[in-house]
């Protein structure tokens, strides 16, 4: 590849990236709104595991479906 070609591929990439990481925090904000309204004196460390289950879960629907 060339550089235009390379350069161009680069900012693909962390568009890509930026947007993944947008996602992920948009379904942490929503499960954190969700969870703190049914336990609003969750932990920090619990809040964690909350989204490690959620990750889990869709990781297990994901191959599932996959």
């Amino acid at each position: 590849m060339d550089y235009d070609a390379d350069n161009k591929m680069h900012h693909l990439t962390q568009d890509i990236v930026f947007n993944a990481v947008e996602i992920g925090f948009a379904v942490v904000q929503e499960v954190a709104d969700k969870t703190l309204a049914t336990r609003p004196n969750l932990s920090l460390k619990d809040f964690t595991k909350v989204l490690e289950d959620y990750l889990i879960k869709q990781r297990d629907i994901n191959q599932k479906n996959g």
